[in-house]
């Protein structure tokens, strides 16, 4: 739900401001293809596992979670140090305002929340099995 956010609200209107913003949005939503790739193919994988636990399913699951976090790293430092400090300057308190306020509401839906609750649940047992502070 992050990267829809920012897709449909965040992208759309920085893609108005002029050709350098579009380049930019372009590039970006270039890592979120391929963010929604590796995570197909992290979930095909660990289908296939499921259904016959070979270790080439196990391979397959760690080389596209690794593959997902190195894009997901890579892309969180350029929407952190260019693409958000662009989007600060270049568009109006007012488009900020309305991008904030659709964002909230995304937010706010109960699915989205449910299933962002669910997630943290999953990720907090992975932590305290493998002894990660987090």
């Amino acid at each position: 739900y992050h990267h829809k956010k920012e897709e449909e609200h965040l992208y759309a209107e920085m893609s108005k401001l002029n050709a350098t913003a579009g380049t930019m949005v372009h590039g970006i939503m270039s890592d979120h293809d391929r963010c929604h790739k590796y995570m197909l193919s992290l979930e095909n994988a660990l289908d296939l596992y499921k259904k016959n636990k070979k270790t080439e399913y196990k391979l397959d699951i760690l080389v596209m979670a690794m593959n997902y976090e190195q894009v997901l790293r890579l892309n969180n430092d350029k929407e952190s140090n260019v693409v958000f400090a662009f989007a600060n300057s270049g568009l109006s308190a007012d488009i900020q305002g309305e991008i904030d306020k659709k964002c909230r509401a995304i937010e706010d839906d109960a699915l989205i929340r449910n299933a962002r609750d669910s997630q943290i649940k999953v990720l907090a047992g992975l932590c305290k099995k493998y002894g990660i502070e987090g």
